[in-house]
């Protein structure tokens, strides 16, 4: 399934208020867009320190960092910076753990609190590669390509027969426990089952009564809060993007938040009630969950800012899509900041208005409003652009106990939008 840049969003959700990159499952449907002339290339996996332009760093934005990081993590400042150095260690070697293993590797995560890595084997002697590396090796049953392709046959039925799907809220590789969990509405496992037995223990089947849903100022930071007046809705920013070339400004959130065409306006609770930001040029969901709205209004300023509520922090201009366990954080208008980890990789979601795919899972917590926010890799020394925010499993409007969401990768979004737009991180 391809998208190219001149079609419009299948449908808008309406809703209130290590290392290595990993290549997507070949059931994720791909989108091409056209090439564009002397476009700017999104860069991959690290990029370098963005430009202050002039604002001066911010000491209330690292101090909310570091609240937010002790109030969800338990880290404080040094244990903080002694994962981040670990993670970076950790990062070099699941590359080079990948190579050796091959098509032995059964997947890799980081511990968030402390950046360690753990990798998966088959057998005694892989094991023994691992822990020569430096790594924790854990034996399991099943590799990282044996789960990969399961996963694959559940989203060619999501797409071929939605119906024999339509009680499962989400799936995915859970490499901690070496298998595909399948989350359905409580009560029917037994309904969902015939589907999957052929598996066998590859896949686990738990029982949700939550399923997910989308969670929809002088400086128009990430993070920040949006009206969509022409669908009476409201998200967060995700991230600024620009065609230096064109000399056209965008913002880059979730799909679900807009269509094409859709008024943007900031809100009171930042100084801006009514104030104009632009419109809707491109938008995606369900399969994808990305659009840009186009800031029209100059008077707004852009960078690569996130706002902490209170504060803001620079980050990278290259962006990242951390392994499992990689710490984020993430920034939006309902529940500010909030940080956890990395809890699966290109997760499949079947919201009510379709399945979308690719999503990465953490357990940050996001609500209703959420949508569209910011999620950065806190390992990386000046953090970096991980996705924006899709939905969560929610009781009442309110996140879990122990948080499920959901964000769509920029490392899909941005060789996308920089072939169709020309765009590149700011």
């Amino acid at each position: 399934m391809h998208r190219s840049a001149t079609t419009t969003a299948l449908l808008a959700m309406i809703l209130a208020g290590i290392g290595s990159a990993v290549p997507a499952s070949a059931a994720e449907p791909d989108r091409v867009a056209p090439a564009s002339s002397g476009a700017p290339v999104a860069t991959p996996q690290g990029g370098t320190p963005s430009q202050p332009g002039g604002r001066p760093a911010d000491p209330a934005g690292n101090a909310t960092a570091l609240a937010a990081l002790q109030r969800d993590l338990g880290l404080n400042a040094e244990q903080f910076k002694q994962a981040r150095t670990a993670a970076a260690v950790s990062a070099t070697t699941d590359t080079q753990l990948r190579g050796r293993l091959g098509a032995a590797f059964g997947g890799s995560w980081l511990e968030t609190r402390t950046g360690k890595l753990s990798v998966a084997v088959t057998t005694a002697a892989d094991a023994q590669v691992v822990t020569g590396a430096g790594a924790t090796a854990v034996l399991v049953a099943r590799t990282e390509r044996q789960l990969d392709a399961v996963k694959t046959d559940l989203d060619k039925l999501s797409r071929t027969s939605p119906a024999a799907l339509a009680d499962a809220h989400s799936w995915g590789v859970d490499v901690q426990r070496n298998q595909v969990v399948l989350t359905v509405s409580t009560g029917r496992t037994e309904a969902i089952r015939p589907l999957v037995q052929k598996y066998g223990q590859a896949v686990a089947i738990e029982e949700s009564a939550h399923r997910p849903q989308p969670t929809n100022f002088p400086w128009l930071d990430g993070g920040l809060p949006y009206d969509n007046t022409s669908a009476g809705t409201g998200c967060s920013t995700g991230f600024n993007v620009r065609n230096i070339a064109a000399g056209t400004e965008y913002v880059l959130t979730a799909g679900h938040c807009g269509d094409p065409g859709d008024n943007v306006n900031g809100t009171a609770a930042v100084g801006a009630g009514g104030v104009n930001i632009g419109s809707f040029t491109s938008s995606w969901f369900p399969t994808w969950d990305d659009a840009l709205i186009q800031v029209t209004n100059g008077a707004w300023a852009q960078g690569a800012y996130i706002w902490l509520y209170p504060g803001y922090l620079t980050i990278n201009s290259g962006y990242t899509d951390g392994p499992i366990g990689t710490l984020i954080c993430k920034s939006g208008r309902t529940t500010l900041l909030t940080c956890g980890g990395i809890t699966g990789k290109n997760w499949t979601v079947n919201y009510a208005a379709g399945a979308v795919y690719g999503l990465t899972r953490n357990n940050a917590c996001y609500e209703p409003g959420d949508s569209g926010g910011s999620n950065i890799n806190m390992f990386i020394v000046t953090p970096a652009p991980e996705g924006v925010s899709s939905g969560a499993s929610l009781v009442g409007g309110n996140c879990l106990a122990v948080p499920v969401s959901y964000y769509f990768p920029v490392a899909d979004s941005l060789p996308f939008y920089s072939a169709a737009y020309g765009v590149s991180l700011w």
